[in-house]
C-alpha cells in the first residue's frame, strides 16, 4: 500500500484530524509521526499552510531555506503532492514575500490542489485550475469531546450575546467589531472577544478603543474541551475577516455544525452557503453594513425569541448534507489516486 504523509500532523483545532481520519486506512498507510523518514520516503506528501513561517527571524530564514529544499526534493523525485489551499495569501505581512514564495511554488509542483470553497478557484492562477479539485470542509459535529447540552430557548428580551473567538490577531479585524460594539452601545447586545492573544501592546490597543461596558475580552488560549459550552451560551458567532489574505473559515463550519448563526465577511466558506439564505455575509470595509445586520436580526428577536433557533438548525441540516465526513472520505480518496 502507498504511504501518505499528511503535514502538519496536529493543528491547534480539530481540522487535521479530522482530515487525516478521513484517510481510507484499508488503501493507504498513514503516517503517524511525520518523521524525518516519512517525509523522505512516503509516495503521498499533503500539505496544509506550508507557506507559514515562524516571525523570529532565525527561524523564518532557516525554515524558509527547509522548506524550499523539500519542495524541490518532492519535484525531482517526483513524488505525488496534494496542496490544500486555504487562504488567497499568508496573513502575516512581515514575511509576505517568502510565504507567498512558497505558495506560488507549491502551487507550481502540485498534482493536485484541493480547495474547501467554490469561490476559492478565482485565487488559483488560471494555470493550474485543471488540478484543482473541490472538497468540502468537514464537519465538526461530534468531535468535542464533551457535548453541548440542547441550548434552552432564548428567553424574550434576554441579551443577544455575539462571539468572536480564535487567536486574537491583527488580521481578524477585531476594531470593527469595538467600532460595532461602541456605536449600537444602547442596544441590549453583548460582544465577546475570545481567544489567545501574544501581543500586551496589541491587546491595550484594543482595550483603549472600548467606549462602552458591553464588550468583554477573554485573551486565554480556548482549550478544545471549553468550545461546546462557550457556544451553548452565545447567540451569533461573527467572523470579522480581513478578506484581503482570508479564504476560509473552520470557525464558520464549527459554528454550523453546533446550530449557531454567522455573520461574516466575504470569505469563500460563507459564500458558498448563500443559497441557504441561513448566513449574513457584508462587505468588511462597510461597517454600516454589519451594524444593519446585527439591529435588523436584534429587532427579529424581540419579535420571535426562536428566530434564531430556527436560522441555526437550518444550518446544521445544510450542513450535515454538504459537510459530512463519510462524503469527504470518497472525494478525498479520489485525489490520492
Amino acid at each position: 500500500m502507498k504511504k501518505i504523509l499528511f503535514f502538519p500532523q496536529k493543528t491547534s483545532n480539530e481540522y487535521t484530524s479530522i482530515m487525516r481520519d478521513c484517510i481510507d486506512k484499508e488503501k493507504y498507510i498513514l503516517c503517524k509521526n511525520n518523521s524525518l523518514f516519512d517525509f523522505l520516503f512516503a509516495d503521498i506528501i499533503h500539505l496544509n499552510w506550508y507557506e507559514n513561517l515562524s516571525p523570529n527571524p532565525l527561524k523564518l530564514y532557516l525554515g524558509f531555506i527547509i522548506k524550499l529544499f523539500y519542495l524541490y526534493f518532492l519535484f525531482v523525485t517526483k513524488k505525488r503532492v496534494v496542496y490544500t489551499l486555504h487562504n488567497k495569501l499568508p496573513h502575516d505581512k512581515s514575511n509576505l514575500a517568502l510565504s507567498k514564495y512558497l505558495m506560488d511554488f507549491v502551487l507550481r509542483i502540485s498534482d493536485v490542489i484541493i480547495l474547501h470553497s467554490k469561490y476559492s478557484i478565482n485565487f488559483v492562477p488560471e494555470k493550474y485550475r485543471l488540478k484543482t479539485a473541490y472538497i468540502p470542509h468537514p464537519s465538526y459535529e461530534g468531535i468535542y469531546e464533551n457535548i453541548m447540552e440542547s441550548p434552552l430557548h432564548r428567553k424574550e428580551n434576554s441579551k443577544l450575546v455575539v462571539l468572536t473567538f480564535g487567536a486574537i490577531k491583527p488580521y481578524k479585524n477585531i476594531e470593527s467589531i469595538i467600532k460595532i460594539a461602541n456605536d449600537i452601545s444602547d442596544l441590549n447586545i453583548e460582544f465577546w472577544i475570545c481567544g489567545i492573544c501574544n501581543s500586551d501592546d496589541y491587546k491595550i490597543e484594543l482595550k483603549n478603543k472600548v467606549r462602552t461596558d458591553n464588550v468583554i475580552f477573554d485573551f486565554r488560549f480556548i482549550d478544545n474541551g471549553e468550545i461546546p459550552s462557550l457556544l451553548s451560551k452565545v447567540d451569533i458567532i461573527l467572523i470579522p475577516y480581513n478578506v484581503e489574505s482570508s479564504l476560509n473559515s473552520g470557525v464558520a463550519i464549527l459554528a454550523f455544525s453546533y446550530a449557531k448563526t454567522v455573520i461574516s465577511t466575504e470569505i469563500g466558506t460563507v459564500l458558498d452557503f448563500l443559497d441557504s439564505g441561513m448566513v449574513y455575509v457584508y462587505n468588511n470595509s462597510q461597517n454600516d453594513e454589519l451594524k444593519n445586520t446585527l439591529c435588523s436580526i436584534y429587532d427579529e428577536i424581540q419579535k420571535d425569541s426562536h428566530f434564531l433557533e430556527v436560522k441555526g438548525s437550518g444550518m446544521l441540516e445544510y450542513v450535515r448534507r454538504h459537510n459530512n465526513v463519510d462524503f469527504i472520505k470518497k472525494e478525498l480518496a479520489k485525489v490520492y489516486l
